[in-house]
Order: C-alpha cells, then sequence, then structure tokens
C-alpha cells in the first residue's frame, strides 16, 4: 500500500465543507492511504540532519505528497528529497499570480483576453489600450471570482486597485462572456470533468459568488486549449477558466488549487476518484 500525506491551509481544519472522508474513500478504491494533515502541525529542522516533523514526530516512508494550498517550503521539503507533489511548489506560484499564469500562456500561444501589467496605467490609458470603455481589474493572487471589477469609469479604477492594494493587473473586458465561462478540471494528461458556469446578475460566474452551473459538453478545440494551458503551468491537477470570444475560446485563468465541489452538484463524476487514479497509476509506481 502507497502511503501518502494530504496538506490544507490552517482554516480548512474548521470547515464543515471539507472533503477528507471523500478523499480517504477514493484513496481506498486504489490501494492508496492518505493522512490528512494541516500547515499549523508542521515543523522543520535543518542541520546535521533533513528532517520534517508533524505535531512532533518525524515524518518518514512518504510516496507522494498533496498540496491543497500554496506552501512553498513545505512543497520544496519533499520535492529536494525526490517525492512527488501535486502541484509542485513552481507550478504553483505560477498559477497564484495571475500575471505569471498570462506570461506563460503567452509565450505557448495561448489566445487569452488581452492583458496588462505595470505601475503607470491610469483609466484613460486602459481605455485606449483595449479600445473600449470597459475593462477587467484583478488583484494578481486572487481566488473564487473576489477582487475582480468591471471598471467603467475613473472613479471605479481607482476603489478596485485600492481594494487590490494595487497588486492587480487590467484585463479586456469579453462581452460575448458575459456571466458565462467553462471551468475544466485537468489530471495529468486528461479532462476529466467540465461544467458551463454561469450568472444572471453578474459578470462574475463563479459558484463561489452565486453563480450557478449545469452540464456543458465538450469539443476537440476546448479540450486541448485546457490541456495546453495545464502543460505550459507545469501542473497535475488543475481547473482551467475559459470564456467564450468572438472568434473562439479564450483561456482566462489556470487554478492549480481548484475545488471539485462544483461538478457533483449536477453530475455523479467525482474528481477525487480521477486525482487517486492518477496518483495510483502515474505517481506512486515511480
Amino acid at each position: 500500500m502507497k502511503k501518502g500525506l494530504f496538506f490544507y491551509p490552517d482554516e480548512i481544519k474548521y470547515s464543515s465543507n471539507n472533503a477528507f472522508a471523500w478523499l480517504q474513500e477514493e484513496a481506498s478504491k486504489f490501494d492508496l492511504q492518505i493522512d490528512i494533515h494541516f500547515f499549523d502541525e508542521v515543523q522543520y529542522s535543518y542541520g546535521s540532519q533533513y528532517n520534517l516533523l508533524i505535531n512532533g514526530q518525524v515524518v518518514d516512508d512518504v510516496d507522494f505528497v498533496v498540496i491543497r494550498g500554496y506552501n512553498e517550503m513545505l512543497s520544496m521539503h519533499f520535492e529536494l528529497q525526490g517525492i512527488p507533489v501535486i502541484n509542485s511548489s513552481a507550478a504553483m506560484e505560477m498559477s497564484k499570480n495571475k500575471i505569471l499564469t498570462h506570461q506563460q500562456l503567452a509565450f505557448n500561444h495561448i489566445p487569452t483576453p488581452k492583458t496588462l501589467f505595470g505601475a503607470h496605467y491610469s483609466y484613460d490609458s486602459l481605455c485606449i489600450e483595449f479600445n473600449q470603455s470597459q475593462f477587467i481589474v484583478k488583484q494578481l493572487d486572487g481566488s473564487k471570482g473576489e477582487n475582480v471589477f468591471l471598471i467603467q469609469s475613473q472613479a471605479e479604477f481607482l476603489h478596485a486597485i485600492a481594494c487590490c492594494n494595487h497588486n492587480c493587473l487590467y484585463q479586456e473586458y469579453i462581452e460575448t462572456s458575459r456571466g458565462k465561462d467553462v471551468r475544466l478540471w485537468v489530471i495529468g494528461n486528461r479532462v476529466v470533468a467540465s461544467v458551463l458556469r454561469y450568472s444572471e446578475t453578474s459578470f462574475i460566474s463563479n459558484y463561489s459568488q452565486g453563480g450557478k452551473v449545469k452540464a456543458f459538453e465538450l469539443d476537440a478545440e476546448i479540450e486541448e486549449l485546457a490541456l495546453r494551458s495545464t502543460r505550459a503551468l507545469g501542473l497535475d491537477f488543475a481547473g482551467v477558466d475559459v470564456l467564450f470570444g468572438d472568434d473562439g475560446y479564450l483561456v482566462c485563468e489556470v487554478n492549480g488549487n481548484a475545488g471539485f465541489r462544483t461538478i457533483s452538484s449536477i453530475s455523479d463524476k467525482s474528481i477525487p476518484y480521477h486525482l487517486m487514479e492518477y496518483i495510483s497509476n502515474e505517481i506512486s509506481c515511480k
């Protein structure tokens, strides 16, 4: 039996909506044992020895690690020992920082909305750059649709960058995708599930922001786009958000810490099942 560790941010410890039992149940189907831990339980000891401790006990005999959050030091401890980590620290950093994400997507010729970053843009200059009187401001490390603003005036622009503490990017507004996008879950080299997310009241379609979901039938173009995006960032497990542009699909974001309950609200598909299948076939056998 292969042994793995799942690590979560501390606040998840107190959430009644966690997926711990679900993950362990799916792991057992592939003869995997997983233990759930939290960032605040971890201690590091370096010098003549190279140890990570959980609640004072040295951790050893680990075959794989899944980190459900952003913790570079924790990830690097295992990576330096050659233990597979989902997702790697480098991949997580690129997916956490949205401008690094777009840097990688652009380098790999993946279509996205026009995206700008820099200290000296003004409301007027951005309207000129985007050739429209409205555009999007996003916090660089935001998630769940938080701190995403549709800007239509100077006052809204100043408010948005203040909310983001000037840590933001500017993005072309895609009117044809207002209030709707597609979330695709990629594990390894497969798209394992997808949904159409939509809102009848907002330009933001995130489920966590009150959006709704319904089934979405994949086609070869959007599937290949999701796979290319995931590979560009080096992710094993990702949620890829795709917009409907005038001339085809556009990748909006790639989430390295994607939740997976959205699909279960309209389908019996289990993202944890596919994750454990991937670990069993591709990771734990290495």
